[in-house]
Parts: structure tokens; C-alpha cells; sequence
């Protein structure tokens, strides 16, 4: 599974655990606006499962990532 696919995973995952699984996700989506509309809580928990799958997560290095793509990057 690429790193791609596991994000996209736990976004999926987080969003159906606020009944929110219709929203569409594109690298585009920003993240904590308008599109995933994530607030602090869900970051923290994001932050957690990426930390848990990848080994080390953005935010807690001091990155705040906008949308999907800059966590691409971050990854890649």
C-alpha cells in the first residue's frame, strides 16, 4: 500500500467516525477548512495515526500542513 493510499485510509477512517463519509477527498482538500473541515481534536488524532503508521508525523516536527498534498510531500 503507498503512502497515498494509507492518508487517504485514515481520512476515510476519521471522517466516517464523525458520520461525515460522504465528503470527497482530492490531494487538494484542505484539511482543517473548508474541505475535511478537521478541528483541533481530529488533528491531534490525524497527527497520532500518522505517527503510528509512518514512524513520525509532520506537526509534531513543527509542520502544519494545509492540505492533503503538502502531507504527500512530507511523505514523499
Amino acid at each position: 500500500m503507498s503512502n497515498r493510499d494509507v492518508i487517504y485510509q485514515i481520512i476515510h477512517k476519521l471522517l466516517e467516525e464523525q458520520g461525515r463519509q460522504d465528503i470527497g477527498i482530492t490531494d487538494e482538500s484542505f484539511i482543517q477548512d473548508e474541505d475535511l473541515g478537521f478541528d483541533s481534536l481530529t488533528v491531534a488524532e490525524f497527527s497520532a495515526n500518522l505517527e503510528q503508521q509512518f514512524g513520525r508525523d509532520p506537526y509534531t516536527q513543527g509542520q502544519y500542513p494545509a492540505r492533503v498534498r503538502d502531507l504527500l510531500d512530507f511523505y514523499a
